[in-house]
C-alpha cells in the first residue's frame, strides 16, 4: 500500500476529535435530577417545615438560627440555660412572616453552651444545643474542614455522621455545597439533609464553590460575616479567612478589592496563635489533567510573607496534602502547608504522584485540626472511619527533605511561556531534516547562589551538541537553556526531553524536594502532503477492508499523540481513496474489547444489500416488511444485539429503531433520538474515529464512534447534517471504521479548490489523542512542561491534500 505525498494546497479531512471533555476533566455545572420518592430525604417533617433549624456566624456573644417553612410564618427562637426555657430564658421573634427564617440571638456569654428551640404558628420543634465562641485566652478548639459535598447526599451524610462523633467546635465548607446552586430543589437533599444532624449543633462556614454559581439561594440560605463572600473572623486562637476564588465572580488579583482586602487583614496585628485561610480552587493539585489556578501567583506570596499557618481547599475531589512551600534562603524556612479536601460526597478525581505531594488518595473523608497553643495536630478520616492521614503544623522549620522550592513554580511557569513563543517546526517531506537551534532566557528569583545541570535524556534518534550543560546561578540570574539538537523524519518520537538539575546550594548542606524539572522543549508540525488515488472499483462500507480498491489507497500511519512528543500508545492506521463521486476513508484501532461493545452485525451499504446478507436472520427480513418503516434504497444501518434485543439504526436520518423479540416474532418501532448525529459526547468522550474536510472556508466534522454513532457538523454548528455512509465493526484486537462521503455536497468538482485534510482518533482507555499533526496550542496544564490542548478544526494542524486522476 503506498503513501503519495504531493506538494499542494487543499481540502481538510480529518479523522479527529473536536471537543475532549472526557479526556480533558473538567468541572462544568450540570443539572442534576434527583428523584426524591426514593431517597432518605423524603423523611417526614413536621408540619409546614421544610429545612430544619441550623446555626450560622457565631461569635462570642452571638448566633444566628435559620430554618425554612413552606409558607409564611412569623417565626420565634426560645434559648437559654435552663433546660425547660423556664425564667430566665428568653425569646426572640421575627416582626413579619417569612418562609426562609433568620434570627439572631446576641448578648450571650463567651464560651457557654446554650439551649434553644423553634417554633412558629402551632407548631413546636425539637430542641437542640448551640456553644458561643470561646473567651478571650482560650488557646484551644476542634475544627472540621471538608467540601464538595455535592451529588451524593448518602455519602454527604455519613461523613456528617463521622463529624458529629467527633464533636467539632465549628466547620469549614471548601465550597460546591450542591450540584447547582441556582437550583433550589436541590439544596434540601444535598446538602440540608446530610447536614441537619449536625447542623443545628455546629455552624459551618462555607467557601464560595463554582457549583454555588454565585446564586441568590446560596446568599439567601447563609448569613457570614462581611460581605459573605471573602471575610475572616477569629475562634479561640485561630484567624480563619474565607476568600472567593472563582475569578469570575470576584477578582482576586493585586489591585482588586479581594486582594487588597486580604493583604490588609493578614497585616493586622492579632493575638491568635494561627492563621488558617481556606477557599474552593486549589493552589496546588495533584489532578492528573487540571492546570494551575492564577490565584497560586497572587495569593501565595502574601501567605508566605504573612505567616498563614494552613491553606485549604477543596474543587478536586480527593484528599491531598503537599509538603511546606516556600522561598528558600540561607536558612531552612517553614513554608506554608497546603491541603486538598475535596471528598465529602462528590464522584472521585484520580490523582498523580507530584514532587511537592506528601499524600494523595481518592477517597471520600473529613479532615479534623485539633488545634493547640503550639500545634495544630491534623488527621483526614475516611468516610468508612478508617485513618486516612496525620500531620502536625509547628512553628519550626520543615525538615529540607520535605521542603518545596516556590522558585521552580516560578521557572515553570517562565519555561511555558518561553516555550510557547517558539514557533513549532514545519515538516514537509519523509526524510527531512530537523534541526532545533534556541536558548531559553529564564529569569530566577533564588536569594542564595546555585549550581547545577542542563541535561538531554538519552536518544538514539537525536544527536545533542552538548549532552550536559553545567551552571552557576547566582541570587537573580537568568537561568539559559539552550536546546539544540538534530534528527530526521519520520524517526523522530519520543521527542527527547531535557532536565535542570539544582545539584548545590552554596553555603547550605541541603537543598529542597523539587530540585529537578524534566520537561520537551522541541516542537514539531508534520504537515505532510497527502495525495488520494482515484479509485474505479466499488467500496462496499462494511469495515472488513476486504475491497481491491484498497490496495491502492493512500494509507496513513505516522501519527502523533496530542501533547506533539509520541508516537500513539495503541497503533492506529487509515487509508483514503476516492472515485470521483465519494470520498472514502477506512481507519483501523487498537482498543478494549470493553469500549467496542459486542456487535452482531454493523454495515453502512444499500439496504438491500442489507437485506440479501447471510448475517441477518431470516426472522428479521419478515419483520421489516410488516412493520410498516420506509427505507431508502442507500442507507446507512446497523444492526446488533444486545440480550434478547435486535437493534437496527437509520444513521441518515439519525433516528432509531427498536427491533423487539417475543417468543419467536420480531417487532420493529421508532425510537426516537437513539443515534442522535448532534450529540458531541461521541467525539466528547466516546472511543471514535473522525473525519474533517476544508475547503479554507468551511470545516466540515464527521465522527464516528466505536458501537457506529454518527456525528456530522458544520464548523460548530451541529445541526448542519450530510448523508454520508459509514461502519463500525469490532476486530480481534479493537475495531475499524469505514466512511463514504459524497464529494457532491462540497461543490461541482474537487478541482475547484485547495483543500486541507487531517485524521485523528480519540482512544478513551488511554485519554489521547492521535492525530497526524497536533495543534500545539498551550493549555496551562502542571502535569507536563508544556501541556497542549488539542483543536482538530484548526487550519494549522491539517495537512494540504490533492485528489489524482481529477481534472480542473
Amino acid at each position: 500500500m503506498v503513501l503519495r505525498l504531493f506538494r499542494h494546497c487543499g481540502l481538510i479531512i480529518h479523522l479527529l476529535v473536536v471537543a475532549l471533555p472526557a479526556f480533558c476533566q473538567t468541572d462544568a455545572v450540570k443539572k442534576e435530577e434527583v428523584d426524591l420518592k426514593k431517597e432518605p430525604w423524603k423523611e417526614p417533617l413536621a408540619e409546614g417545615l421544610y429545612v430544619k433549624p441550623y446555626l450560622q456566624n457565631v461569635t462570642q456573644r452571638s448566633i444566628a438560627v435559620l430554618w425554612e417553612t413552606k409558607t409564611p410564618v412569623i417565626g420565634h427562637v426560645d434559648y437559654g440555660l435552663d433546660p425547660a426555657f423556664g425564667n430566665p430564658s428568653a425569646t426572640a421573634s421575627e416582626s413579619a412572616p417569612a418562609t426562609l427564617h433568620e434570627i439572631l440571638l446576641d448578648g450571650l456569654s463567651p464560651g457557654t453552651r446554650y439551649r434553644y428551640r423553634v417554633r412558629y404558628g402551632h407548631v413546636t420543634l425539637e430542641a437542640s444545643t448551640f456553644k458561643t465562641a470561646p473567651p478571650d485566652g482560650v488557646r484551644s478548639c476542634r475544627i472540621i474542614a471538608y467540601g464538595d459535598a455535592r451529588s451524593d447526599p448518602k455519602i454527604h451524610r455519613q461523613n456528617a455522621e463521622l463529624m458529629l462523633k467527633h464533636d467539632p467546635d465549628l466547620i469549614l465548607h471548601t465550597g460546591d455545597l450542591v450540584a447547582a446552586g441556582s437550583t433550589y430543589d436541590l439544596w434540601q437533599p444535598q446538602h440540608f439533609w446530610p447536614t441537619q444532624i449536625i447542623g443545628d449543633q455546629v455552624v459551618i462556614f462555607p467557601a464560595l464553590g463554582n457549583h454555588e454559581q454565585n446564586a441568590a439561594n446560596h446568599f439567601n440560605y447563609m448569613a457570614l460575616p462581611g460581605n459573605e463572600v471573602f471575610f475572616s473572623f477569629d475562634y479561640a486562637n485561630v484567624h480563619i479567612i474565607a476568600l472567593d476564588s472563582n475569578a469570575g465572580w470576584t477578582p482576586h488579583g493585586k489591585g482588586s478589592p479581594q486582594y487588597e482586602w486580604l493583604s490588609q487583614d493578614l497585616e493586622a496585628k492579632r493575638s491568635a496563635d494561627w492563621t488558617i485561610v481556606y477557599f474552593h480552587h486549589p493552589l496546588f493539585r495533584c489532578h492528573p489533567t487540571r492546570g494551575i489556578e492564577s490565584q497560586r501567583w497572587d495569593w501565595h506570596p502574601l501567605f508566605e510573607k504573612h505567616g498563614v499557618d494552613l491553606v485549604l481547599s477543596g474543587h478536586d475531589h480527593y484528599y491531598f496534602r503537599a509538603y511546606p512551600i516556600g522561598k528558600v534562603g540561607l536558612k531552612p524556612s517553614r513554608g506554608v502547608l497546603y491541603l486538598t479536601t475535596g471528598g465529602g460526597g462528590a464522584p472521585l478525581y484520580p490523582v498523580r504522584e507530584r514532587s511537592y505531594g506528601a499524600v494523595a488518595k481518592s477517597v471520600h473523608h473529613i479532615v479534623v485540626l485539633d488545634v493547640r497553643s503550639d500545634r495544630i495536630e491534623g488527621k483526614a478520616i475516611e468516610s468508612d472511619g478508617s485513618l486516612l492521614d496525620t500531620f502536625t503544623v509547628t512553628r519550626a522549620p520543615a525538615p529540607i527533605s520535605e521542603y518545596v522550592s516556590y522558585e521552580i513554580f516560578e521557572i515553570e511557569r517562565e519555561l511555558r511561556a518561553k516555550i510557547a513563543e517558539l514557533k513549532p517546526i514545519t515538516i514537509q517531506k519523509a526524510g527531512e531534516r530537523v534541526a532545533v537551534d534556541a536558548t531559553l532566557s529564564i529569569p530566577t528569583s533564588f536569594n542564595i547562589r546555585i549550581e547545577g545541570e542542563i541535561a538531554w535524556e538519552k536518544s538514539d534518534k537525536w544527536k545533542f551538541s552538548a549532552a550536559k550543560t553545567p551552571f552557576v546561578l547566582n541570587p537573580g540570574a537568568t537561568l539559559s537553556i539552550p536546546v539544540k539538537a538534530e534528527a530526521a523524519f519520520p524517526d523522530l518520537y519520543p521527542l527527547p526531553r531535557l532536565s535542570i538539575n539544582f545539584n548545590k546550594l552554596i553555603n547550605r548542606k541541603e537543598g529542597f524536594r523539587n530540585d529537578r524539572l524534566a520537561f520537551q522543549p522541541i516542537r514539531l508540525k508534520p504537515l505532510l502532503p497527502i495525495a488520494i488515488p482515484r479509485i474505479y472499483t466499488g467500496v462496499q462500507v462494511n469495515g472488513k477492508m476486504d475491497d481491491p480498491a484498497w490496495v491502492v489507497a493512500a494509507r496513513l500511519g505516522d501519527f502523533v499523540a496530542w501533547q506533539g512528543d509520541a508516537r500513539p500508545v495503541q497503533k492506529f492506521f487509515a487509508m483514503l481513496a476516492h472515485d470521483g463521486r465519494f470520498l472514502y476513508a477506512l481507519a483501523q484501532a487498537e482498543a478494549d474489547p470493553k469500549l467496542t461493545g459486542s456487535v452482531l452485525f454493523t454495515a453502512s451499504a444499500r439496504f438491500q444489500g442489507l437485506l440479501d446478507s447471510e448475517e441477518v436472520p431470516d426472522e428479521l427480513h419478515q419483520a421489516f416488511k410488516t412493520s410498516g418503516i420506509s427505507l431508502s434504497t442507500q442507507l446507512a444501518v446497523s444492526v446488533r444485539k444486545k440480550g434478547q434485543a435486535w437493534k437496527l439504526s437509520d444513521r441518515i436520518s439519525a433516528r432509531g429503531y427498536a427491533i423487539k423479540k417475543e417468543g419467536d416474532q420480531l417487532s420493529v418501532a421508532a425510537e426516537d433520538g437513539a443515534f442522535d448525529r448532534d450529540n458531541q459526547n461521541v467525539i466528547g468522550q466516546d472511543e471514535h474515529i473522525a473525519l474533517v474536510l476544508s475547503d479554507g472556508t468551511n470545516a466540515y466534522v464527521f465522527a464516528l464512534n466505536a458501537q457506529g454513532t454518527q456525528y456530522d457538523a458544520k464548523e460548530a454548528d451541529k445541526a448542519w447534517n450530510l448523508d454520508w455512509l459509514s461502519s463500525a465493526i469490532a476486530t480481534e484486537n479493537g475495531w475499524a471504521a469505514e466512511l463514504a462521503i459524497p464529494i457532491a455536497a462540497f461543490g461541482k468538482s474537487l478541482a475547484e479548490k485547495e483543500w486541507r485534510l487531517g485524521l485523528s482518533r480519540g482512544d478513551k482507555l488511554k485519554a489521547e489523542i492521535a492525530a497526524l499533526c497536533p495543534t500545539l496550542t498551550m493549555t496551562s496544564q502542571e502535569n507536563r512542561l508544556p501541556e497542549y490542548s488539542y483543536t482538530p478544526t484548526d487550519a494549522g494542524s491539517l495537512s494540504p491534500v490533492t485528489f489524482e486522476g481529477v481534472k480542473p
